[in-house]
């Protein structure tokens, strides 16, 4: 290469490098642009919740409409719904579990619950409510009329009401509102006429929190604790 040829292989060089950037940026752009397409429209249907809670609520009320049916049905958070339950129980299981959602955003789905007919309803939910700042006291109230609603419409069926997992790690600090609200739920549960279900002692450690071989992130569980945690379930559930 000569000295000539030198700046125009230099300019060359430069103008690959804002090609490539110029390529990147747009692809970035894009894809913002997409998510904030989608929020958009999402947002028009039910404002404040995320597409993929919107898209499993949704295909959840299809599938009611439908004349769609079960038995059994587990119906909460996203610790509902990150469970393989048909398989973890060996029989067939409606995983009727949104992430995210609060005991009033459980509550607006409960005729959807209630359509499948079900002979065992498993109920979990309140955590996202201590999250957002709720008390305990607060909470109890809107769980309270969740599981009316549901008792009213399903007169003859079990409903389970299980109790707030333990956590550990950055959500530590709601350990004292947990346990003061599965307290609450517990007693309610007598008067509602449920069975209250507190499997949160096989997960813990010795200081009450999630033990730390059971979860990843300090709210979920591994592979392995849900096994511990569907022994728990199991004998409350048809075979």
């Amino acid at each position: 290469m000569t000295r000539d040829e030198l700046p125009t292989a230099g300019r060359v060089m430069r103008w690959s490098k804002i090609l490539v950037l110029s390529v990147l940026l747009n692809v970035a752009l894009g894809g913002l642009l997409a998510a904030v397409i989608a929020r958009r429209i999402y947002a028009r249907y039910d404002p404040g919740r995320s597409a993929i809670q919107v898209m499993r609520a949704d295909q959840f009320h299809e599938l009611a409409l439908s004349g769609e049916r079960a038995d059994v049905v587990m119906f909460g958070d996203s610790v509902v719904e990150f469970a393989s339950w048909s398989e973890l129980l060996g029989r067939p299981v409606a995983n009727r579990g949104i992430a995210g959602e609060t005991v009033e955003e459980l509550r607006a789905r409960a005729g959807d619950v209630v359509a499948l007919r079900p002979k065992v309803v498993f109920v979990l939910g309140g955590m996202n409510d201590l999250v957002r700042g709720a008390s305990p006291k607060e909470v109890l109230p809107r769980y309270r009329a969740l599981v009316a609603e549901l008792r009213s419409a399903l007169p003859e069926a079990r409903i389970i009401m299980h109790a707030l997992l333990p956590v550990r790690g950055g959500l530590a600090r709601f350990a004292k509102d947990i346990s003061e609200l599965n307290g609450l739920l517990a007693g309610y549960s007598k008067e509602a006429g449920a069975t209250w279900l507190d499997a949160g002692a096989k997960l813990a450690d010795g200081s009450g929190l999630l033990a730390s071989q059971n979860t990843r992130d300090g709210a979920h569980l591994t592979g392995a604790a849900y096994r511990v945690w569907a022994e728990a379930v199991r004998p409350l559930v048809p075979p």
